[in-house]
């Protein structure tokens, strides 16, 4: 099924009619072009509104194909999800590449091994997205995550930049000795733990020939457990930087905009960045990459990952003309010139292909040796990795887990499968790509049961916390898991004019760019049980709440935000912000136990009207 507000919007912003060529013979996909003959292209990306002169730069270099940017929210369960509905993109661009999903997506995919560009590639690098012996997937340049350091700090108290894991314990107590935090790690983003897992994995058990079989294993989805030796060599390097007070429980709560403002602030020696971002925009400090380090230097490695991977529907290829179009835009995203314009915004990337050095920023100059001599590990993820080992940190660190427990919550974790239940029945499409007036149908949908089943007189929530379209149809828990974030909400009691306010602030978030990311923000936030009228120049005019005439300046509400809203009222000193609580549950978690009661779902409602 094709999504027709979407379509219809290609109208409008084109200013060209929608023509459907019908194609010849069974199975065949309908071709889409707009008036002036151009192939209409659906190309879905980790995060639509990330990288704009790249995107640019494909477009410019494929003249011939209206490119629509879609937004998968980063996970292959989402597109998977849409293919069950009929709504598969042809071109999908992947971050985080979990290998478990990807083996679900292979049969909706096209081989790509035959293609021009996958011969530019240096093979070991190709073999990661591999099924089969197919090549489905196409890395971009690889992304550094690890360890930067504020080097002026380690000057003015003296301490050498370290070489092996030895050294950066030495130089940790050292700078702690001196009255500096010597590292500050931010273990409350989802994907730190991961990091420091397989980052000090990589430079040790996981580089090893029995540890490299451990994950091919893995990957394969033959393993049932974790490698015992070598999750507890990892165990005991983790142990060790919590008994010298580098890593700590406290870290669990940090942030990562918490530990780029103490980095920036000289508070801290070190803290965790990747390198398609800006350390810091400012430049106040001179800053560093170091490696993951081993037991000697020439153990230690970096830990990287594809800025994203992009494969190609089948149904793509059962039309000539959309197979031709979907090859040159994929050709542009990846070629020499797309990596060298991707590079562009952050501290430099890493090539995967044959004979591409691109540049960075000197930041990176202290592992441009890792970089020439290949000692760099690419992340290796299932659905599960994320939170399991953000469990397994927690155990170490908080818990003082040996290494039996600490293996064991991995197990438990990572290998766990769950049986998708039904849940209720959709009678709609509802979109999650806001129209015109910025209203977003799906994510009015998941605010209105939200708002229900907290008990909110009404709810504020970023759009992008829907994270897919709401199809008509029977929706299983794993549906539901695509359509909306498992991101926490945070409730508390405001008085009208407070609330007001409080929505200034949340639309100011949601439209700005945040300080040394490269990725802007610019969606609205979904409301429920609220409705704002706004002018044409964006500004919220009058509130009301469902069934009233208007909010009361004086009265008290109680007020339901998302995480990503708390946090971005927080980042800009909302004077309520602080009494915001969370209350336990999630987005998804009140969703699904809103959508499981009743059966069905509430029609979509007009949040914003512009006047």
């Amino acid at each position: 099924m094709m999504r027709m507000r979407r379509w219809l919007g290609v109208i409008v912003a084109a200013g060209l009619v929608l023509l459907l060529a019908a194609g010849c013979g069974s199975g065949k996909q309908t071709a889409r072009y707009t008036a002036d003959g151009k192939v209409i292209l659906r190309v879905s990306m980790y995060n639509d509104s990330s990288f704009p002169e790249w995107r640019a730069y494909v477009e410019k270099q494929c003249p011939d194909v209206y490119i629509e940017w879609e937004n998968n929210r980063n996970a292959i369960a989402n597109v998977l999800y849409q293919q069950k509905y009929g709504d598969m993109p042809d071109l999908v661009a992947i971050r985080r590449f979990e290998s478990d999903s990807a083996a679900k997506l292979a049969p909706y995919l096209a081989d790509l091994s035959s293609l021009e560009l996958t011969g530019t590639y240096e093979d070991k690098y190709l073999t990661t997205y591999q099924e089969d012996g197919k090549q489905y997937w196409l890395p971009g340049p690889g992304v550094v995550d690890g360890i930067v350091a504020d080097k002026d700090l380690f000057d003015r108290y003296g301490v050498a930049l370290p070489t092996d894991l030895d050294s950066f314990v030495a130089a940790c107590d050292a700078l702690k000795a001196a009255g500096v935090d010597p590292l500050c790690i931010d273990a409350g983003e989802s994907w730190t733990p991961t990091m420091l897992i397989q980052g000090f994995g990589c430079a040790g058990h996981l580089s090893t020939a029995g540890g490299a079989k451990w994950i091919g294993r893995f990957t394969a989805g033959d393993a049932s457990s974790v490698d015992a030796a070598g999750m507890s060599a990892i165990a005991d390097t983790l142990r060790t930087l919590r008994d010298h007070g580098i890593l700590t429980a406290d870290d669990l709560k940090v942030s990562g905009s918490d530990a780029s403002a103490r980095l920036i602030a000289g508070q801290t020696a070190m803290v965790r960045r990747t390198s398609d971002e800006s350390v810091d925009l400012a430049h106040t400090h001179t800053y560093v990459y170091l490696p993951f380090f081993g037991k000697t230097a020439a153990d230690s490695r970096l830990y990287t990952y594809p800025v994203f991977s992009v494969a190609m529907s089948k149904a793509a290829c059962d039309d000539d003309a959309v197979a031709k179009a979907a090859k040159e835009v994929m050709t542009a995203m990846l070629d020499q010139g797309g990596q060298k314009v991707l590079d562009q915004s952050g501290e430099g990337l890493i090539s995967y292909s044959k004979g591409v050095k691109l540049d960075d920023t000197g930041v990176m100059a202290g592992v441009q040796d890792l970089i020439a001599q290949d000692r760099c590990f690419i992340r290796v993820l299932v659905a599960n990795s994320f939170s399991a080992n953000a469990q397994a940190l927690k155990a170490l660190l908080s818990d003082n887990a040996d290494n039996q427990a600490f293996c064991s919550v991995l197990d438990k974790n990572l290998f766990k499968t769950v049986t998708p239940a039904k849940v209720g029945v959709s009678g709609m499409t509802a979109d999650n790509v806001p129209d015109d007036d910025m209203v977003s149908h799906s994510a009015s949908i998941i605010a209105q049961v939200v708002q229900g089943q907290c008990g909110a007189d009404c709810v504020i929530m970023d759009v992008r916390e829907a994270a897919a379209p709401i199809y008509r149809g029977t929706y299983t828990t794993a549906d539901v898991d695509s359509v909306v974030f498992s991101d926490a909400v945070y409730m508390a009691s405001i008085t009208g004019s407070e609330l007001k306010t409080l929505l200034d602030d949340g639309l100011l978030a949601a439209t700005t760019f945040q300080n040394g990311i490269r990725e802007p923000l610019v969606d609205y936030p979904a409301l429920g049980g609220l409705t704002a009228v706004m002018g044409k120049d964006g500004q919220v005019a009058s509130l009301s709440l469902a069934g009233s005439q208007g909010l009361d300046a004086e009265r008290t509400y109680k007020v339901a935000i998302s995480d990503k809203i708390y946090k971005g009222v927080t980042a800009l000193g909302n004077s309520r912000a602080a009494d915001f609580k969370k209350t336990g549950k999630t987005l998804k978690d009140y969703f699904m136990d809103g959508f499981k009661a009743d059966g069905s779902l509430p029609q979509p409602q007009a949040y914003f009207k512009v006047q």
